[in-house]
């Protein structure tokens, strides 16, 4: 298999604390035990927020939270104005809203970010990353399934559009462009994410039955 290198975008974070590192990353296949991927990270990572108990984020009418549901990640959410795209706690969850294809992302000071996915280099490719930017996406859209996150792109053939990988101890978000359940690379887990439009700080945090999305709604 080809190994190659991709180098994450590093954009600034509005109202995020941040901690510059430099990490290398090696996924293999787990049949083959050959490299397939080798992610190189220097960037300025925005760190999960650790907001005190009370004080949980208040939703946005139109927009939801987009969180893991199988263990290990259960009740994971993608953390606001991450780059890249990572899951933590509740306290930090992001609030996202799909609008023509785009993933958005709505920020503490009001901007909107667009989820930018990583373009696919090589065939053995097994994953692609998701980080944001402040432009939109140019390859590929997003689309819910029900209230599962799917992610589809002309020319890629994709087993489970709703498939997904969370990696490392930073539980990094990447797209899993095969199996489900197969093949997973090592140091990564197999995930669908939904979204959870119900607010927070009205609800526990686990054991909560998932709610389709609608557009309509209103918190």
């Amino acid at each position: 298999m080809t190994t190659h290198t991709t180098a994450r975008t590093t954009l600034a974070q509005p109202q995020t604390s941040a901690a510059t590192s430099t990490t290398t990353r090696i996924i293999q296949d787990p049949v083959t035990t050959t490299t397939t991927r080798r992610i190189a990270t220097t960037s300025t990572r925005s760190k999960p927020q650790t907001t005190a108990p009370g004080s949980l984020p208040t939703l946005t009418p139109g927009y939801y939270w987009i969180r893991g549901v199988s263990a290990p990640n259960f009740h994971y959410y993608i953390q606001a104005s991450s780059v890249p795209a990572i899951l933590g706690t509740n306290y930090g969850a992001g609030q996202f809203a799909i609008v023509s294809g785009q993933l958005t992302q709505l920020t503490s000071s009001g901007e909107i970010w667009y989820a930018q996915v990583e373009q696919k280099t090589s065939t053995d490719d097994l994953l692609l990353g998701l980080s944001f930017a402040s432009t939109p996406n140019a390859n590929g859209a997003f689309a819910w399934s029900g209230d599962s996150l799917t992610w589809s792109a002309s020319g890629i053939t994709r087993p489970n559009p709703a498939a997904w990988y969370v990696c490392g101890t930073n539980r990094d978000l990447f797209i899993n462009l095969g199996q489900y359940l197969y093949g997973t690379p090592s140091g990564c887990s197999d995930h669908t994410v939904s979204s959870y439009p119900t607010p927070m700080n009205s609800l526990p945090v686990v054991g909560i039955l998932e709610n389709k999305p609608d557009a309509n709604q209103k918190i």
